[in-house]
């Protein structure tokens, strides 16, 4: 069994939901019991009357118990092996295929880190297959119910940080899934290498 495994097998089988873009082309997945997150509101000391009335504001957020932040890189996601919408997509498209994915189970994940390739695989035949945009950038991570968080960068090292922990102290380890087998189709830029 691998870290990711190991990892992932928690959320194995479980339906996301609240899947959504955020920022540009992040996207998070929620797994698990919902939860309700209240922040705030904060007295701030800002001299700035719009930064005070925002840390005025009370924030309420519904999170699953696990969430996947699929961050720095390009992603595709397929269902029923057409191309539904990608990192360049419209933000229109991108709902559409959140929409699809919302309610499919996580059954495996897949991977080559040392090319920073990935496949998120789902019961339904539906895959979200990301690629790194560089060696350093954080392409994801899965925030644990423990506050803990797994993240994996572009050069294939991963880190496991408890919460509170800033990422430029987090202790970045090779990760390693074994050997490596052959593409399924030699020079295929759409299949990975299973782990």
């Amino acid at each position: 069994m691998t870290i990711i495994d190991r990892v992932f097998g928690k959320i194995y089988k479980i339906p996301c939901w609240g899947a959504v873009q955020g920022f540009s082309s992040i996207l998070t997945l929620e797994f698990g019991r919902p939860e309700l997150r209240i922040q705030g509101p904060i007295k701030s000391s800002s001299n700035s009357k719009r930064i005070r009335a925002l840390f005025a504001r009370r924030i309420v957020r519904l999170r699953g118990h696990w969430r996947l932040t699929i961050f720095g890189c390009n992603w595709k996601f397929f269902s029923a092996d057409q191309k539904m919408a990608d990192s360049k997509s419209t933000r229109l498209e991108i709902h559409k295929a959140m929409v699809v994915l919302n309610g499919q189970a996580l059954v495996r994940v897949s991977g080559d880190p040392g090319v920073g390739r990935w496949i998120f695989h789902f019961d339904s035949g539906a895959k979200l297959e990301t690629r790194r945009f560089n060696r350093s950038t954080e392409q994801w991570w899965v925030t644990e119910p423990s506050g803990y968080t797994f993240s994996v960068r572009g050069d294939g090292r991963y880190s496991h940080i408890s919460p509170g922990t800033p990422i430029r102290k987090a202790r970045w380890r090779k990760l390693n899934l074994g050997k490596r087998k052959r593409r399924e189709k030699k020079g295929s830029r759409d299949r990975f290498p299973s782990d």
